[in-house]
């Protein structure tokens, strides 16, 4: 499946979740938005816990 190697080629810690995205939606546009969601969350949470300290 050509998306799913796209997926790979990403080589994002996030691969595992965009890929069952992936197989729900079979949208790389939706996966795409999910992985961006995925790392800005990710970033979000690293801040919060910055900030108490």
């Amino acid at each position: 499946m050509k998306g799913l190697e796209i997926i790979r080629r990403l080589k994002t810690e996030y691969e595992s979740q965009i890929k069952d995205k992936y197989i729900e939606t079979l949208d790389l546009t939706t996966v795409l938005v999910e992985k961006t969601r995925l790392e800005e969350q990710k970033k979000r949470l690293e801040e919060v816990e910055v900030s108490k300290t």
